[in-house]
């Protein structure tokens, strides 16, 4: 009988822990000398800017997002300024009916991670890259002219229930003389409020243009229950 309640506590823990979207991590290539600052997310704007951590004096970057009792929406914001839920992931089906979410699922993308100096110097001081590959980054900042890697990138979303989408979907890009045809893989387990969520892209259609850069055409779009692959990256201003 012992044994089995304690394996239901390790249970219970275990559950709480792979549902946490609290950790610490290191800022890749910190800075020496710069002050604790907010890291924020701006799904508005910067006057809405959203507290989700810490950067540390010493680098550590301490995520932690918000739980959805402790959030507060825009005033200015009401449920029908809000998206329906295909519209907040980046990469959509081709069907939208083939998610198979509830048509009151709503939400809204989390914007860029940030950088925010409090002080006299107050303001935004940096953007933030969460990717599992760096070489991502200069395809996150231009998708038109630079071209992508295989890798994960990461982002925060907002959901207005909870959910769990599992479901594999297509859809047809039509750029120039090039048809794609691309495959979404969803596997995610929202909970109403806040959500960090990982795009990674599993090929690359080429094609081989000088004027035309290559493009993602396989995608999982999942939650992700391991934090440590992250690489923060910033850019300073």
């Amino acid at each position: 009988m012992k044994t089995k309640l304690i394996l239901v506590i390790l249970f219970i823990l275990l559950c709480g822990l792979l549902q946490s979207q609290n950790f610490s991590s290191k800022l890749d290539n910190f800075q020496k000398d710069l002050p604790e600052m907010d890291f924020i997310i701006m799904p508005f704007d910067m006057d809405n800017r959203v507290s989700i951590g810490k950067l540390k004096d010493d680098g550590t970057l301490e995520v932690n997002i918000p739980e959805f009792s402790s959030i507060q929406l825009p005033s200015n914001v009401v449920h029908d300024d809000l998206l329906n839920f295909e519209y907040i992931v980046k990469f959509r089906c081709g069907n939208s009916s083939d998610l198979k979410v509830s048509e009151s699922l709503k939400g809204f993308r989390g914007g860029y991670f940030a950088l925010w100096r409090e002080g006299k110097r107050s303001g935004w001081a940096g953007s933030v890259f969460a990717v599992s590959n760096k070489e991502l980054i200069p395809w996150l900042e231009d998708d038109a002219y630079m071209q992508p890697v295989l890798g994960s990138y990461y982002e925060i979303i907002y959901v207005t229930e909870d959910a769990e989408i599992k479901t594999t979907c297509e859809n047809t890009w039509e750029i120039a003389d090039f048809k794609i045809d691309m495959e979404y893989q969803v596997d995610l387990n929202l909970k109403k409020g806040y959500n960090l969520i990982e795009y990674e892209i599993l090929d690359i259609f080429e094609t081989n243009s000088n004027e035309i850069t290559n493009k993602p055409n396989k995608i999982k779009i999942k939650s992700p229950t391991d934090f440590s692959g992250i690489i923060w990256t910033a850019k300073y201003f």
